[in-house]
Parts: C-alpha cells; sequence; structure tokens
C-alpha cells in the first residue's frame, strides 16, 4: 500500500503540481504526505543577508555534512511550505513538513528510504531548463532512485490512465505491480507494452503481465512492442495517450543518459513518469 508519500517542494510551479499529483494517490490510497524543502546552504544565507556572516554558514555546513540537515524546528516556519501543508489540509490530507538545508537531490534520497512513493516535479524553472527533460536535481534523483519516483509533468495531468513498460526482470516485475497497485486504487485503467528481455521474448513476457495482473481486475490492453524498448515505448505513449507512463530503473543501474527507455520516457510531452528501482 501507499502510505507514505514524500513531496519534494519549494513552492515552484513544478513544485505545486507535483504536490496535485501525490494529492490524487493519497486520497485514494489513505496515504499520509510528507512535505520537504531541502535549500541550498548559500542560497539560503543570501535570502536572509547572512552571506557575510560566516559563523552561521559554517556552523550550517557542518551539520549538513555530519546529519544531511539541520534539524527543522531551528528553521522556523517556510510559508511555502505553510501554504502547501493548508492545501493539504483543505483536500482532507494529513501531512508533516521537512525543511533542512543541503544537497537537494542527496537529502531526499535519504528521505526517500522511508517512503513508498516520491513525487517531484520533472524541471526547475528558468529559460536554462526550456530544453532539458530534467533539471539537475531530478536527473539525480532518477540515477539513484531507492523508492519509486513519480516524476510530474510541468501542468497537472490527473491520472485516468497508464501505461506500463513490462521487461522481464525483477525491477520490470515491481514497475508492473507499483503501477497496477496506483491504477486499481485510482481506479483507471492500465495498459501494458511488453518486450523482451535477455533469454524471455515478448510474447512470454506478455503472458507473465496478463497473469501477473488478474488480481487487479483492471481494464486496459497488453501488447508486445515491435523494435528496441524505446522505441517500443514511444509507439505505445502514441497509441494510448496515457497521462502516466511507468518504466523500470536501468539494469544494471546506470547513469539517466545511458538508459533510453527512461529517456524515451522523459521525452514524451504531456506524461508523468514513474520510475520504479
Amino acid at each position: 500500500m501507499i502510505r507514505n508519500i514524500l513531496v519534494g517542494y519549494g513552492g515552484s510551479r513544478g513544485a505545486q503540481v507535483a504536490l496535485s499529483q501525490a494529492i490524487q494517490i493519497a486520497q485514494a490510497s489513505g496515504g499520509r504526505i510528507r512535505l520537504a524543502l531541502v535549500e541550498d546552504v548559500a542560497d539560503s544565507a543570501a535570502e536572509v543577508g547572512l552571506v557575510a556572516e560566516r559563523s552561521l554558514e559554517q556552523t550550517v555546513l557542518a551539520a549538513a555534512e555530519e546529519r544531511s540537515e539541520v534539524e527543522p524546528d531551528s528553521l522556523g516556519p517556510s510559508p511555502a511550505l505553510e501554504d502547501a501543508a493548508l492545501r493539504c489540509q483543505a483536500e482532507g490530507v494529513a501531512c508533516s513538513l521537512t525543511r533542512s538545508y543541503g544537497d537537494v537531490a542527496q537529502r531526499l534520497l535519504s528521505l526517500s528510504r522511508l517512503a513508498d512513493l516520491v513525487v517531484v516535479g520533472r524541471r526547475g524553472e528558468g529559460s536554462r531548463y526550456r530544453r532539458s527533460v530534467l533539471g539537475r536535481n531530478a536527473r539525480r534523483l532518477a540515477a539513484g532512485a531507492i523508492a519509486p519516483t513519480l516524476f510530474a509533468d510541468r501542468d497537472y495531468l490527473p491520472i485516468r490512465s497508464a501505461t506500463a513498460y513490462y521487461e522481464p526482470r525483477p525491477t520490470g516485475g515491481r514497475a508492473l505491480l507499483r503501477t497496477a497497485e496506483i491504477c486499481s486504487l485510482l481506479n483507471v485503467g492500465l495498459n501494458v507494452v511488453c518486450v523482451g528481455f535477455g533469454n524471455v521474448d515478448a510474447a512470454t513476457a506478455l503472458a507473465e503481465a496478463r497473469q501477473a495482473l488478474r488480481a487487479y481486475h483492471l481494464d486496459g490492453e497488453l501488447i508486445t512492442g515491435g523494435g528496441a524498448g524505446a522505441e517500443a515505448l514511444q509507439n505505445a505513449a502514441l497509441l494510448w495517450g496515457d497521462p502516466l507512463l511507468a518504466v523500470p530503473a536501468p539494469a544494471p543501474r546506470a547513469l539517466f543518459p545511458d538508459y533510453s527507455v527512461l529517456r524515451a520516457a522523459m521525452a514524451t510531452p504531456n506524461t508523468n513518469v514513474l520510475l520504479v528501482p
């Protein structure tokens, strides 16, 4: 069950969309949202005019190195987090708040060890992100994902159906079943594109996927993908146009640029991408 949802939140448009996606899932699962705001040390000090106060900056850096965070209570409330908490309250979703300094991606990866699902925006704000499929922190989260991670599109896209990419390997099975769980919670359809992997051909993969999904009673199609994995996923995305694409993490684990299936998913417009390690 999806009970603990971690949302990387900084108040940006992408973060607000990520929160909307998390709320949709939390309402269906009865889960709790943990809002995490991680601030860069130098940026945070500059915001309050304390760049020249080296003793404070050094204290924050030392704490970040030793514990990966400064205790949230010592930082005081954040208007962005408070607004997000009020939004969760209005939607009937329980939430908790975490505010810390440090490396954003590393801190979120650390917090994700206790999460059933992580939800973040795909890109940061600003012109330098317009042509990139992922922002810097999102790219690092994709490369080192510990928990299933949902990369939310720039615009809010309610999950009304999903496409899962199934490879017959352990991570592929986890991706398929986690997506089926989300679709079952939301009462939406699930389409699956199956490809071969290793010595297992696509037809066998399709039979495995159909058997695994019988317990979920989901509407949707299962097809075998022609061509390479990335091509199969792109063809399925065009065929079904679902607002959620689910893919397994690389095997073996590799940096984001080395995994064509994930790159193809992230490059698909108007979609949320679920990466399952």
